[in-house]
């Protein structure tokens, strides 16, 4: 308190001034040095020009009775209930400053951002309202510095230049699944990254999607589903070519399912596609786990098994594989029949 400069009055025939403990002893007093005298900061904010205590409203400068003042001042009702509804912010000056600073403080934060972009535009909107007044709005777009992360990632940004951006998956074709799913895995950590920028700035979207794809099992899913649907594409894009053979999508198919079965029965491809499991969950301190085991599963098969690299081989990988194969077999080969028989039929007409 020794910034306080503070006069010196005399007051019968002795000199007196202000004591700055009194500001340690009482925490609503405030001394104004200009005027040389107290105020109470709750009664002043928040006091009712009604009340009948007006002492600290009013500056109070006699030091020789200062203590009895302060003593009917504290017990006073006005002063408890003032202070009581400061310490609420239920006052509309106080709510008016809060907002104020708030809308300050978002300001300040996205001008931040705008400088440090490399990229922003200003767009702007008017139109009359009811009372015929204008209203103008303005729109700041930017490029957030977290998506600069790519940059700096480069197999992330080859495999993004290749395909321009992030895909969904379609419906029906086949073919873009593939592709979506393996640019999600090559540019994984940049898709995290900026979930958590997000998830920092208050989005519960944003956290519930980081809670969900930093987990063991959806990245071996995520592994696996690339690797068997990219060898798929091939027949994907044949079958909906507008000049499909169906004879030779079956020839095609079963390459396909032969190429599904070879690796099915050889285990250094499910040693690859494990241990790049393994590796991607590491960068984000997840380890390999197998779910919860029950007795009575209804959602999914009940593997009994505590190596995750066995139980997912089993439960996941194998899974797939042979729905996989067995969608090819029945679709198409089962049907190679079918195929043939307008072409035989049309040999049949030819030779007649």
């Amino acid at each position: 308190m020794s910034f306080y400069s503070v006069l010196h009055r005399i007051i019968y025939n002795r000199e007196r001034k202000f004591n700055v403990n009194w500001l340690k002893d009482h925490s609503w007093m405030r001394y104004s040095v200009s005027k040389d005298a107290v105020y109470c900061v709750h009664c002043v904010l928040f006091g009712s020009a009604e009340s009948k205590e007006k002492s600290f409203i009013a500056p109070i400068s006699d030091w020789v009775n200062f203590s009895t003042y302060v003593k009917r001042h504290e017990l006073s009702s006005s002063h408890n209930h003032n202070k009581t509804f400061s310490e609420r912010y239920t006052s509309p000056d106080i709510q008016n400053e809060i907002l104020q600073i708030c809308a300050s403080q978002v300001t300040n934060s996205i001008l931040g951002k705008v400088k440090q972009a490399q990229f922003f535009a200003i767009l702007a909107d008017e139109c009359t309202d009811k009372s015929t007044k204008e209203q103008l709005s303005i729109c700041l777009r930017y490029l957030c510095k977290e998506r600069d992360k790519l940059n700096s990632n480069e197999f992330a940004k080859g495999e993004m230049d290749k395909r321009t951006k992030l895909r969904t998956l379609c419906e029906t074709r086949w073919s873009s699944r593939a592709d979506a799913l393996h640019t999600f895995k090559s540019s994984f950590s940049v898709v995290v990254s900026s979930l958590e920028a997000l998830q920092a700035d208050g989005d519960e979207k944003a956290s519930a999607r980081l809670g969900a794809i930093l987990r063991f099992e959806f990245i071996i899913a995520l592994i696996i589903t690339d690797h068997i649907l990219s060898g798929t594409v091939a027949l994907s894009k044949h079958l909906q070519s507008v000049k499909c053979d169906l004879l030779e999508a079956v020839q095609e198919s079963k390459t396909v399912i032969q190429m599904f079965m070879n690796e099915r029965a050889d285990d250094n491809v499910w040693d690859t596609l494990y241990n790049t499991a393994v590796e991607m969950a590491a960068e984000f301190d997840i380890e390999p786990v197998v779910p919860r085991q029950v007795r009575r599963q209804q959602n999914r098969a009940n593997y009994q098994m505590v190596d995750p690299k066995q139980y997912w081989k089993v439960s996941l990988y194998f899974v797939f594989l042979d729905h996989l194969i067995g969608e090819l077999q029945s679709r198409l080969i089962d049907s190679e029949g079918r195929f043939l028989t307008p072409l035989l039929s049309m040999m049949r007409s030819a030779r007649i």
